[in-house]
């Protein structure tokens, strides 16, 4: 009886929970797919540079893996923003 009130129950009855519909587990797994999707961009970008880092004949190059990360991070970062914003149609693909 889920659309009975609680006063008109018989008191014998217990009050079933009512769970979320199946859509919403099956949105669930779509927003997480879709948030791992991004972040193994962002992984294999700081994979690679922690890499490149420890490298000896890369360590001239320091500073510049270092810079190259930071920028790479804030133009994922940009383009993460836009599939919300849309700034830039043609990237929110």
């Amino acid at each position: 009886m889920p659309n009975v009130p609680l006063r008109l129950r018989p008191r014998n009855q217990r009050t079933i929970l009512r769970r979320p519909p199946p859509r919403a587990g099956a949105l669930l797994l779509l927003l997480l797919a879709f948030a791992l999707g991004r972040a193994i961009s962002v992984a294999a970008g700081a994979s690679v540079v922690g890499w490149a880092k420890q490298r000896p004949g890369l360590a001239a190059y320091r500073r510049g893996f270092e810079i190259a990360g930071g920028v790479v991070l804030v133009a994922l970062g940009l383009y993460m923003l836009n599939a919300y914003f849309f700034w830039w149609p043609a990237l929110a693909i």
